[in-house]
């Protein structure tokens, strides 16, 4: 009896024991597909998977049509990844040029860079750049036209960049390389232009950092008036550094001493003794009124710049 119960019950037990095999069977299979499927480099396996020509020209069509639909650049990278180079262009320059998709323009420019079309690529670059001027995009560009020695497309690049960049825009240093390439082509008079419109956008550390970098950098070179100018600008922004450089290159290079007491009275009104003290210097070689030379000396003396007290001194007994 016991037995024959247990003979049913096994028996009872084959097609669950059978479902379960059947069911890791399946799922070990779909696993392994899947996995042939995604993993780079399987090309032969994703052959099986690929997307019919009416297919993929009715997905290419709805992504020119539809500027809202987002999975086009990735459709497009999927096939560039299985090899479809063509097909991979083809929906690339459909979004960048229909939808204005400055990415999608960047992904075409680099597979017609493989194709060795660079002409086309260096267009492509360029239209991404003028989308929406995102930094990447636009040094991408640049980069290129550096690559290819194309110096006047670069200038034109960075002027148009530099003459339409919002106040404050980290933009404003295109403003500084054009500048650069109009002065190493002898036009002093249009690169002031630049490097001022470059100096002015400033409101950040960072924006005022590069400002005065520049007026460095010129000064090292010899170009002493545009490099007084540059720090001009940071000078009236505030910049201590600004003002001493400034007020030393108009007396000493470009022998201005009525601009150079211009930045000296800045420094001296942001209570820096030795600005003040500067001033006093420069009355005193002047014809200003002894009154001013004195109360310069003074203000300088009185946050404890020493020579400035002895200086006092001895304008105060001369005035006697």
């Amino acid at each position: 009896m016991n037995s024959t119960n247990l003979n049913r019950n096994s028996s009872s037990l084959l097609p669950e024991k059978c479902g379960r095999i059947f069911f890791f069977f399946m799922l070990t299979f779909l696993s392994t597909l899947i996995i042939m499927i995604m993993t780079p480099g399987k090309a032969e396996a994703r052959h099986s998977t690929h997307i019919p020509k009416h297919a993929l020209e009715g997905y290419i069509t709805r992504c020119s049509e539809n500027s809202a639909m987002i999975g086009c650049s990735p459709m497009g990278e999927i096939y560039e990844n299985n090899g479809k180079i063509s097909q991979a262009l083809l929906i690339y320059r459909k979004h960048c040029i229909k939808n204005n998709d400055a990415h999608s323009c960047v992904l075409a420019a680099e597979v017609l860079q493989e194709k060795r079309r660079p002409d086309e690529a260096m267009e492509l670059f360029h239209k991404a750049c003028l989308m929406d001027k995102a930094v990447e995009y636009c040094d991408r560009a640049l980069a290129e036209y550096a690559g290819r020695k194309d110096f006047k497309n670069e200038f034109r690049l960075n002027r148009m960049l530099c003459e339409t960049h919002s106040e404050g825009s980290d933009l404003s240093r295109y403003c500084y390389n054009a500048g650069k390439f109009l002065l190493e082509n002898n036009d002093t008079a249009k690169a002031e232009h630049f490097y001022l419109k470059g100096c002015n956008s400033q409101s950040t550390a960072d924006e005022q950092d590069h400002c005065i970098d520049q007026a460095v950098t010129l000064a090292q070179q010899g170009e002493y008036r545009l490099s007084a100018k540059l720090f001009e600008v940071s000078c009236l922004k505030n910049s201590l550094y600004s003002c001493h450089h400034g007020a030393m290159i108009y007396i000493q290079e470009l022998q201005q001493p009525s601009r150079a007491v211009v930045l000296a009275k800045k420094a001296c009104d942001l209570n820096n003794p030795e600005g003040c003290y500067r001033v006093a210097e420069i009355y005193s070689m002047s014809d200003s009124s002894p009154e001013d030379v004195s109360a310069y000396y003074t203000k300088a003396c009185e946050t404890n710049f020493r020579d400035s007290c002895q200086k006092q001194k001895l304008h105060a007994k001369s005035q006697n």
